[in-house]
């Protein structure tokens, strides 16, 4: 457990912090939200990271490809870039499937063209559709799954976690948005203050 100062001095002053769906939250007594700086955020996030060892992680960006299942079948994938909080120097992903094709013909296109670069569609109940949902994100464009590309900085700012693949540290799988109750900071941040 690291010391945690900033957190420790908002618990004390009576805030109460939460992150809920990967939104973190700081609240007066009233139960009105407190404005953070992103300077201030950044290091809550990293402070309460180290009290509970537990990988918190931010979107950054996305792009789409294709890999190889075997000779003769390819599959689309979307490569998710995150940051770790406290370690901004240390490049992370996640992997989802996609389609990267249109799946049917029209005036323009022929089904199997590829779409444009950056364009990708998920099934209703893919697990990026999942992720999308969990953080709380209505559909795009009342539920059309081909408009992702165009709202993927929704994501920005909501703190999410998975889990860490054992045989490639930088790739986390199942993610989902982070929910941490005020009570278990506070209880976290206890020890903490007594070995102050």
């Amino acid at each position: 457990m690291t010391a945690t100062p900033y957190l420790g001095k908002l618990l004390q002053s009576g805030y109460k912090v939460q992150i809920e769906q990967g939104r973190l939250s700081v609240l007066f007594l009233t139960g009105n939200p407190r404005e953070l700086s992103k300077e201030e955020r950044a290091r809550l996030v990293v402070e309460i990271t180290g009290l509970l060892s537990i990988p918190l992680l931010t979107y950054q960006g996305y792009k789409t490809g294709l890999y190889s299942v075997s000779d003769n079948i390819k599959k689309a994938t979307l490569y998710m870039m995150l940051e770790v909080a406290g370690k901004p120097q240390e490049n992370a992903y996640s992997l989802f499937n996609v389609e990267t094709n249109y799946t049917r013909t029209t005036a323009k296109h022929k089904k199997g063209d590829p779409l444009p670069s950056g364009q990708f569609r998920v099934k209703n109940r893919s697990k990026f559709t999942g992720l999308w949902l969990a953080c709380g994100l209505p559909l795009p464009d009342g539920g059309k799954l081909s408009a992702f590309h165009r709202y993927m900085g929704k994501l920005s700012g909501l703190l999410l976690t998975g889990q860490q693949d054992p045989k490639k540290p930088e790739k986390y799988n199942g993610l989902s948005p982070v929910t941490i109750s005020h009570e278990t900071i506070m209880t976290a941040q206890e020890p903490v203050n007594k070995s102050v």
